[in-house]
C-alpha cells in the first residue's frame, strides 16, 4: 500500500513539473520598452580603445544615440575628476535562452554589464527574428550576430541539422545565409566531404566556420576559422554524443596528448 502511494505521489509530482515546464515554455512576458536615444555630452573623459593610445581629457558628443564627435575638453571641464569611456564588450559565444520568458532577462543583463554585442552559436529561426527586432529598435538587447542551427552528421547532436551529402551541406549553408546567419556552427560528426563542401560554400558567402573540430579531419585537415572547445584539437578526435564515444575519448586522451600535438596546434593557430 505504501509503495503504491509512493508511486502515485511521484507520478503526480512529475506531472506537475511537466505542466510547469510546459507553461513556462509557451508563456510570453511583455517586451520591455526601448528607451529613447537621447542626446548627451560627456565632458572630461578618458577614451580607452583596446590596442590604441588612450585619449585623455576628451569631450564625447552623442546625438540620437550615435557618437558624433570626440574632441579635447576645455580647461574648465578638466577641473573635474575624469571618467573613463570604452567600447561596449563583446561576447563571442553565447546561447540564447530556451524559454521565451527568459529572453528579456537575458538581453537586459547583458546591457546592464556593458556587453553591447553578442554572437549566438546556436538556435532556430527565432534568434534571427529577435536580432532583427533589436537592430530595428523594436526591443532592447545587445546587437546579436547568430550562426543559426548547428550542422552535424549522422549520429550527431540532437539539436543540429543532420547532413548526409555535400549537396545537403551547400543547401544548408545557403539557407542559413538567407535567414540572416553571420557564421556557420559545426559539430564533429560531419563526413569529410560534407564538411569540406560546407566550408567552401561558407567561404564563398564570407561566413566564418566555427564550432567543434571535425572527427575525421582533425586540426590538420579542418583548418577552421575558430575552434570552440578543445575537443579534437590536442587529442586528434572529438568525442561523439553517445556514451561509448565519450568513454573511448577519455581512454585515448593520454596516448594522443603529446608535446608534438601542442606544437602542431600552436602552428595551426598562427596560420
Amino acid at each position: 500500500m505504501v509503495r503504491v502511494f509512493g508511486y502515485a505521489l511521484l507520478t503526480i509530482l512529475l506531472l506537475m513539473a511537466g505542466v510547469v515546464v510546459l507553461v513556462w515554455n509557451i508563456a510570453e512576458l511583455p517586451v520591455l520598452a526601448v528607451p529613447l536615444a537621447l542626446d548627451r555630452t560627456l565632458e572630461n573623459v578618458h577614451v580607452v580603445n583596446p590596442g590604441q593610445t588612450t585619449q585623455t581629457h576628451q569631450t564625447v558628443v552623442i546625438e540620437d544615440g550615435v557618437i558624433t564627435s570626440i574632441k579635447p575638453a576645455d580647461r574648465k571641464a578638466r577641473r573635474n575628476i575624469p571618467r573613463y569611456i570604452m567600447p561596449g564588450l563583446i561576447d563571442t559565444h553565447v546561447h540564447a535562452p530556451r524559454f521565451r520568458p527568459d529572453e528579456e532577462l537575458f538581453h537586459t543583463l547583458y546591457l546592464m554589464h556593458g556587453v553591447t554585442t553578442v554572437r549566438n552559436l546556436g538556435g532556430g529561426d527565432r534568434i534571427f527574428e529577435v536580432a532583427q527586432a533589436i537592430e530595428k529598435g523594436e526591443r532592447i538587447g545587445p546587437r546579436t550576430l547568430s550562426c543559426g542551427q548547428p550542422l552535424d552528421g549522422p549520429q550527431g547532436s540532437d539539436i543540429a541539422l543532420e547532413l548526409e551529402s555535400a549537396e545537403d551541406a551547400v543547401d544548408a549553408v545557403k539557407a542559413l545565409h538567407e535567414s540572416g546567419a553571420r557564421c556557420i556552427k559545426v559539430y564533429p560528426m560531419l563526413a569529410p566531404d560534407v564538411f569540406l563542401a560546407l566550408k567552401k560554400e561558407a567561404k564563398r558567402l564570407e561566413l566564418p566556420v566555427v564550432g567543434r573540430m571535425n572527427n575525421r579531419l582533425g586540426i590538420e585537415g579542418t583548418s577552421m576559422d575558430e575552434v570552440h572547445h578543445l575537443h579534437g584539437v590536442l587529442d586528434v578526435v572529438s568525442p561523439g554524443y553517445r556514451m561509448n564515444d565519450v568513454r573511448e575519448w577519455l581512454k585515448a586522451w593520454k596516448k594522443k596528448f603529446s608535446k608534438e600535438r601542442i606544437d602542431l596546434t600552436v602552428r595551426m593557430a598562427q596560420m
